[in-house]
């Protein structure tokens, strides 16, 4: 589960800069 928040917070980051 916590993985998971990570992996997600990461991809969220990810987005960002994308953007």
């Amino acid at each position: 589960r916590l993985l998971l928040l990570r992996g997600y917070e990461h991809v969220r980051n990810f987005s960002f800069h994308l953007s």
